[in-house]
């Protein structure tokens, strides 16, 4: 087993940087990365194969900053189980290891929040993140006829990159209104390049005369085996559908999205206590102003803490770092706030832009009242809006109850597809999301192949214990 100062789980922007300041200061440091290299959703890089003329790509100056750092990168690694110890449990190329950290920092950053509607899981319905991951990492486009429908910025770089690669955008649909924009640019003007950034794909959408359809939802994805089409309708402020003026709208593909909620696997599986503020993104665990958790030795930067944005996010994980060295003795206490105190202001500045745009994805409550009773919610076990309600009409009152009663929340993905839905629609009748819960984490965190596991071996060699006597 190897040790080390400091592990970093996850290669996004908040652990190339907590990865990267950590090794600066002195400490033993590994960055653990499921990708084939660092970058994370938001910096993911094009194949070598794919990069035109020598470009800067974003992310290239932190990944730049990492290789010349001595921390230890072990990319195509998947973390599959933590236990107590800060044991770290990875699967790679090479097959299974454990490492263990006398330090942890969590950098697992985000995954998509969808709102179920009817025909979601047809084929022909993705992401907004899964869109971006398709067109930057192989160019490929995720169909040729697309809407483009949601909350949040991530709508608009989703419809100009489909343009930019040569599809078409049949209908951009915002559940947000001009007036919920506008009531951001006074914070908006804080970063003049993003706004900039926003006009150009503003104006690639104008210049392709796509159809913009504001306080809108799609209501239901229409098709048999794939994507025909949607239909559309108007939405009140409280983003419940008027169905007056409904339209239907033909396309091959559906790019939905309601924003982005923090992953938690690792930190519920360690039991941190975690509070729920929607501002956020949802259920975010409980750190300091160091980003150090209630566990000594544990710390949890970028979204997955909170989403506040790429520009946050590794300045989070720099402020994380300098505490992990102070507390293992690499910098005394006058060294960690000289370093740290610059961090901090970027670091507020830098939130308070992230979390303007993470406020127009807030799900309002018309969106999750709105869900039929014969719409699936939890696509892996089949699992609709009805049989929820039934368990709530039976009894239940938290999360992990719906889930024994439903097996809403036991696939394969462990309820990241389905699980703020199925607590939303829980808490829309309980109360709050206080009084539901969380889903119960478990490893692994991640499928694993069972023989990655086991390894090679013969039934002979088990060693069967003597029978207890009669």
């Amino acid at each position: 087993m190897t040790g080390y100062d400091v592990i970093v789980i996850g290669a996004g922007p908040a652990g190339m940087a907590a990865a990267t300041r950590a090794a600066e200061l002195g400490a033993h440091t590994a960055l653990i990365e499921q990708g084939p290299e660092p970058g994370g959703q938001v910096y993911r890089p094009l194949p070598s194969q794919f990069s035109a003329g020598g470009d800067a790509h974003p992310g290239d100056e932190l990944r730049e900053q990492l290789r010349s750092s001595t921390a230890t990168v072990l990319a195509k690694h998947a973390v599959w189980n933590l236990a107590d110890g800060y044991h770290v449990d990875v699967i790679g190329p090479q097959g299974t290891k454990r490492l263990q950290a006398r330090t942890l920092i969590l950098a697992t950053g985000t995954y998509e929040r969808f709102v179920p509607v009817q025909g979601w899981t047809l084929p022909g319905v993705i992401g907004l993140g899964a869109a971006t991951v398709l067109i930057k990492s192989q160019q490929v486009l995720p169909g040729r006829n697309v809407v483009v429908a949601g909350a949040g910025p991530l709508l608009l770089l989703v419809a100009a990159m489909i343009l930019e690669a040569g599809g078409r955008v049949a209908a951009f649909v915002d559940l947000n209104g001009v007036t919920d924009w506008t009531a951001r640019l006074p914070t908006m003007l804080s970063r003049p390049d993003l706004i900039w950034q926003g006009s150009r794909w503003w104006s690639r959408l104008l210049r392709a005369g796509t159809p913009v359809f504001r306080r809108h939802v799609i209501t239901c994805i229409e098709g048999e085996n794939d994507v025909a089409g949607v239909q559309l309708a108007r939405v009140d402020r409280n983003w419940r559908a008027t169905h007056r003026e409904a339209r239907t709208i033909a396309a091959d593909t559906v790019c939905m999205g309601n924003g982005l909620c923090p992953s938690t696997d690792m930190t519920r599986l360690l039991k941190l206590g975690h509070r729920f503020a929607p501002e956020l993104g949802g259920w975010v665990p409980e750190v300091d102003e160091n980003f150090r958790s209630e566990r000594e030795g544990l710390y949890v930067v970028g979204d997955g803490a909170g989403v506040r944005g790429a520009a946050a996010a590794p300045l989070s994980g720099e402020i994380a770092a300098l505490s992990a060295a102070h507390a293992l003795e690499r910098i005394d206490r006058d060294q960690l706030e000289r370093a740290r105190t610059p961090l901090v202001q970027d670091f507020r500045r830098a939130s308070r832009f992230g979390l303007t745009m993470s406020g127009l994805t807030t799900v309002r409550a018309g969106l999750i009242s709105d869900i039929s009773s014969d719409t699936v919610v939890c696509r892996c076990e089949d699992i609709t809006r009805g049989q929820i309600d039934d368990a709530v009409a039976a009894g239940c009152r938290d999360i992990n109850q719906v889930k024994a009663a439903t097996r809403c929340g036991m696939g394969p993905c462990q309820g990241k597809m389905c699980g703020d839905a199925a607590t939303s629609i829980l808490a829309s009748q309980v109360g709050s999301h206080e009084q539901v819960g969380q889903l119960t984490a478990r490893p692994p965190f991640r499928p694993v192949d069972t023989k990655a596991l086991t390894g090679s071996f013969d039934y002979d060699d088990i060693v069967m214990a003597e029978h207890a006597p009669t």
